[in-house]
């Protein structure tokens, strides 16, 4: 959880570990990422996303953020922040017959 100076709640960072069956290591999910609109475009969703990367000398090989398709902010971050996009979900809902 990220809190300002006069402990105000700014924004979290979610992370669920997971073992990546490709590699046989454990992975941090980005679960969830939040930031109060008050403070969106002040770098805390960017000071967020660094920690997990330090987790890297715990055994982990890395972190995989999963943002939603329409969520450019979030596209944008993370590939700014050296991710790749390695999977595309896409999906429709089907009404009741």
């Amino acid at each position: 959880m990220l809190e300002g100076d006069d402990g105000k709640y700014l924004g979290h960072l979610w992370l669920s570990e997971r073992d990546n069956p490709r590699h046989g290591t454990r992975t941090l999910q980005v679960t969830t990422l939040g930031i109060v609109r008050d403070g969106r475009g002040k770098n805390y969703g960017r000071l967020l996303m660094t920690k997990p990367s330090r987790s890297q000398g715990a055994g982990h090989r890395g972190d995989r953020p999963g943002s939603g398709g329409n969520n450019r902010r979030a596209r944008d971050l993370f590939r700014d922040l050296g991710y790749e996009t390695i999977r595309r979900t896409m999906h429709k809902r089907l009404r009741a017959q």
